[in-house]
C-alpha cells in the first residue's frame, strides 16, 4: 500500500514538474516570437551592419597578417571579436 502511494506521489510530481516546464517554454517561446515580431527590421539592420563591418575588419586582419603565420590563430580571432563591437559604442 505504501509503496503504491508513494509511486503515485512521483508520478504526480514527475506530471506537475513536466507541465511546468512545457509552460515556461511555451512562454518563452511566445516571448521570443514578440521580441523578433518587435524588434525584426531594428534586429535586421543591426546584424546586417555588424556583418559588414565584421567581413570588413576581417579581411583588413587577413591583409595584414599574410606575411606573418597562418592567420586563422586564436589571437587573430580573439582580436576580431574584441574589435569589431567596440565600434558600434
Amino acid at each position: 500500500m505504501v509503496l503504491v502511494m508513494v509511486l503515485v506521489m512521483v508520478l504526480v510530481l514527475v506530471m506537475v514538474l513536466v507541465m511546468v516546464i512545457v509552460i515556461v517554454l511555451v512562454l518563452v517561446l511566445v516571448i521570443v516570437l514578440v521580441m523578433v515580431l518587435v524588434l525584426k527590421n531594428s534586429f535586421f539592420h543591426y546584424y546586417h551592419q555588424y556583418f559588414s563591418l565584421y567581413t570588413i575588419h576581417h579581411h583588413y586582419s587577413l591583409s595584414l597578417y599574410t606575411n606573418h603565420q597562418s592567420p586563422f590563430t586564436i589571437s587573430h580571432f580573439l582580436s576580431s571579436l574584441l574589435h569589431v563591437p567596440l565600434s558600434f559604442q
